[in-house]
C-alpha cells in the first residue's frame, strides 16, 4: 500500500513541477518529489530484503540494487 501511495505522490509531485511557474513553488515540489523518491527506494529495498530472507536467496542484493538502478534512471524525468 506505501508504494502505490509513494508512486502517486511522484507522478503528481511530476505533474505539479511541470505546470507550476513559479520558482519558489517548483523548488518545494522538487523537495518533495526527491523526499518521496527516496521514501520509494528505501520501502522498495526493504521489501526486496524480506522476499529474499523469507525465501533464502542469496541473490536478493543484486535484485535489490538492479529495482534501484531502475527506479534511479526514471527520476530526472517530468
Amino acid at each position: 500500500m506505501d508504494r502505490f501511495v509513494n508512486r502517486q505522490n511522484i507522478e503528481r509531485y511530476r505533474r505539479l513541477a511541470i505546470e507550476t511557474t513559479n520558482a519558489t513553488e517548483r523548488l518545494q515540489i522538487m523537495n518533495l518529489l526527491a523526499e518521496e523518491e527516496a521514501k520509494f527506494k528505501l520501502e522498495l529495498r526493504t521489501a526486496m530484503l524480506r522476499r529474499g530472507a523469507a525465501t533464502g536467496s542469496s541473490m536478493t542484493e543484486k535484485w535489490s540494487n538492479e529495482a534501484l538502478t531502475r527506479n534511479e534512471g526514471s527520476s530526472g524525468r517530468f
